[in-house]
């Protein structure tokens, strides 16, 4: 039945590599390459397919199968002097420096003033080794932004105080840390820090603003289409710079993934919250179990994500405090967020997102936000983001508010 489901999406499907081209633009190669080798089975002479196969493979570092794809495509267009190129490195970093240097060779006679094949063949009979493949990469992430806030939240990562001051905050964020990654599962681990500084005359009033540093496992294994993972995170929120521990969470997930089509991507979430609250006057220890569906759509240029969820939170440690917010409750989520390719390197932002809270004390909150933006790539690895956001919140305790954000921000990487 899966068979002829396939088959029956191949023969109405113009071009069998949009579902694979909508894979790589999302950055899944690993689904990417298992929609290939469907692919290749009803079409192995597909030389795009090849090309995308034998460069997914040398990324995974699986050198051997990899070469194995560039002799399938010199076997249907023996004049790809590109996939020559390649070969020989592969073979010169499998440690194969005869055959590769036979083929670079062969090459020259054909392209005598190619300088990379020149190279090359002076670099083997050398005998220079090859730079030793790795499914390891570094992560390097960070970013810089500068904020304008109408309504400066406090304390450890939520709406726990609100205050009418208007103020410039500047947030810096770092995350550093590895990934491993073959065709058919991935792990990484990182570190991370996030810290809120306010601007200008605000400062005072302003100690108890959260920042936080935590640290994150992930780890994915693809049993065919589906996506199985788990993701560990940890998290302690500060006072203003780290200066006080106020908060820590310990928050382990499930995930699904389930590729729908190239159009539609589903993952499905289920975990926990557990927090241990250290200096947070009136608020207590919890828990809580949440789960969210989320689809990832691609539509032409339109990126869209659409996220559901719920959570139920259990407070089981000593109360503190008579607040009357405290106590079990209820929330439910919706979001969506959209970019949109405008022109070259602009795309255009957008999101919007609601919550609805209800507490065995009766009290409730429900709270919606708005936001609009401009992306762009400065360079490979930089980009840059302007945005403007609207959110307000109807409570009953804290009260409610509305409150402005306008923020530039600067987002860097290596990989």
């Amino acid at each position: 039945m899966i068979t002829l489901l396939f088959m029956a999406t191949l023969a109405t499907t113009a071009d069998p590599m949009a579902p694979i081209n909508a894979q790589l633009h999302r950055g899944d190669t690993r689904l990417a390459l298992y929609d290939l080798e469907d692919i290749l089975k009803w079409d192995p002479e597909n030389l795009d397919g090849l090309w995308v196969k034998a460069r997914i493979l040398t990324s995974y570092g699986e050198l051997n199968e990899a070469n194995a794809t560039y002799a399938t495509i010199l076997k249907y267009d023996e004049w790809d002097d590109e996939a020559r190129k390649q070969r020989i490195q592969i073979l010169w970093r499998l440690g194969k420096s005869t055959e590769a240097l036979d083929l670079a060779k062969l090459l020259l006679k054909r392209h005598p003033d190619d300088l990379d094949t020149q190279s090359a063949i002076k670099d083997l009979e050398l005998n220079k080794k090859a730079k030793r493949a790795s499914s390891w990469s570094p992560i390097i992430r960070g970013s810089v932004g500068t904020f304008y806030d109408s309504n400066v939240i406090f304390a450890s990562g939520g709406d726990l105080t609100i205050s009418d001051t208007q103020a410039g905050v500047l947030v810096a964020t770092a995350e550093a840390g590895a990934q491993h990654a073959t065709r058919r599962q991935a792990f990484s681990m990182a570190a991370r820090a996030t810290t809120r500084v306010a601007m200008g005359g605000a400062k005072d009033a302003m100690t108890a603003l959260a920042s936080n540093a935590g640290a994150t496992l992930i780890y994915t294994r693809d049993v065919k289409r589906l996506r199985l993972g788990i993701d560990a995170r940890y998290d302690e929120w500060f006072t203003n710079v780290f200066a006080e521990s106020r908060q820590r969470t310990a928050s382990p997930s499930f995930t699904l993934g389930i590729p729908i089509n190239d159009r539609h991507r589903l993952q499905a979430l289920i975990g926990s919250d557990i927090a241990h609250v250290t200096a947070i006057q009136g608020f207590t220890d919890n828990a809580s179990i949440k789960g969210m569906i989320r689809d990832d759509m691609v539509f032409r240029g339109l990126w869209l994500t659409l996220d559901i969820g719920g959570l139920m939170d259990i407070v089981y440690g000593k109360q503190r405090d008579a607040v009357p917010l405290l106590g079990n409750y209820g929330e439910a989520w919706a979001a969506a967020t959209a970019s949109y390719r405008l022109f070259w390197k602009l795309d255009a932002l957008g999101a919007i997102s609601g919550s609805v809270r209800r507490y065995t004390s009766g009290n409730h909150e429900e709270a919606y936000r708005l936001l609009a933006g401009l992306r762009t790539i400065l360079k490979s690895n930089i980009e840059l983001q302007l945005e403007y956001s609207f959110g307000q919140r109807f409570a009953d305790v804290p009260r409610g508010y509305q409150r402005h954000e306008v923020g530039l921000t600067v987002r860097f990487w290596y990989n």
